[in-house]
């Protein structure tokens, strides 16, 4: 099942399973917790004492959902879900050009089928552009994420290729590209003196003072994917 897995990954002490279970915020859809293949214990994405070896996971995968690999400084992952009819087109084409076509052919790495059979994982070396990580239906990490493993592999890139530079163009396309994004500028920091309500209103006249106001009000899906992310900007 895992064959067509490279041998460079399998090589690596990154390796948990995974276990799935029902996410009654979200009916039909499942969570999927990386589980430590050692101690049946879940497993956590910045405690290298919870991975395993490929060959601990895969041996004890019969017990949970599947096999999963930490990303971790040095490697990037690719996450395109929800595509469905951008990767039939691409099964019968893989030179269509569409959106699984362009990440297939751009970063030419190993490329396998995700999990729910609707997307692709793109695993290769590197590191990622400064920015944000998700936009829509694609994901891009490097740190503090696991990725299910499914050795379905779906192109002819069999390899682990280094993204650094040909994912800059993708991810500019595809992630950062968002004018919405607050930039932070460059300034001298001084003590703040001003009270809640007097430093509030200097907020709400400032230049970005609608996109303050809107954020603070709970507008957050009109500019952003992620609550997290719109948090962030509001801070």
């Amino acid at each position: 099942m895992y064959e067509k897995v490279p041998a460079e990954l399998r090589a690596l002490r990154q390796w948990v399973c995974w276990l799935g279970t029902p996410d009654v915020d979200r009916p039909g859809k499942m969570r999927k917790m990386p589980v430590d293949a050692k101690t049946g214990t879940p497993a956590k994405v910045n405690d290298p004492t919870t991975w395993c070896s490929f060959d601990e996971a895969v041996a004890a995968s019969a017990q949970y959902s599947g096999i999963g690999l930490i990303f971790t400084e040095g490697y990037v992952g690719v996450d395109i879900d929800g595509a469905q009819d951008a990767l039939e087109e691409y099964r019968y084409n893989a030179d269509c050009g569409n959106l699984i076509s362009e990440f297939v052919h751009t970063l030419q790495s190993y490329t396998e089928y995700s999990q729910s059979g609707n997307g692709i994982h793109i695993i290769c070396r590197g590191k990622l552009p400064e920015g944000r990580r998700r936009k829509g239906n694609v994901e891009m990490y490097d740190t503090g994420r696991f990725f299910i493993v499914t050795g379905h592999s779906c192109s002819e890139y069999a390899g682990i290729s280094d993204c650094t530079e040909s994912i800059k163009p993708l991810h500019e396309k595809y992630v950062s590209g968002d004018r919405n994004v607050i930039k932070p500028m460059p300034t001298d920091a001084e003590p703040v003196s001003l009270e809640d309500d007097e430093l509030l209103q200097k907020a709400r006249s400032a230049r970005n003072g609608k996109l303050f106001v809107d954020l603070y009000d709970g507008d957050w899906q009109s500019y952003y994917n992620s609550q997290s992310e719109a948090d962030m900007a509001l801070c």
